[in-house]
């Protein structure tokens, strides 16, 4: 089976991040920034843009599809659906979708 990942050496990913299905076609920048406990789906790209590369933190779940880039800060308990495209900043516990993606709810801990 081929992953065909592209993950860069000097990407800081806490060592509990989980990449599901195989880690399959999954991009991660250089300069990136993922905290723990966060959930990485196939398909996936976190990457530069302008700004920067994007910080990702604690309890994160990034579903298949996703691209999330630029020098943007993914806050706690965000979840990314499914081919949504990310180029802002998330607040903690928010809910992004679409490509733009926009706020689709709030969940409250």
């Amino acid at each position: 089976m081929c992953f065909n990942c592209d993950v860069a050496f000097n990407a800081n990913i806490h060592k509990s991040v989980q990449f599901k299905h195989n880690m399959r076609n999954v991009v991660i920048s250089s300069e990136c920034s993922i905290d723990e406990n966060t959930n990485i789906y196939h398909n996936v790209t976190i990457g530069a843009g302008p700004g920067g590369y994007p910080k990702i933190g604690k309890n994160v779940i990034i579903y298949t599809g996703a691209v999330v880039v630029g020098g943007i800060t993914v806050s706690d308990g965000a979840t990314i659906t499914a081919n949504s495209v990310v180029y802002k900043d998330v607040g903690n516990n928010c809910v992004m979708q679409g490509n733009p993606a926009q706020l689709k709810k709030t969940n409250r801990v």
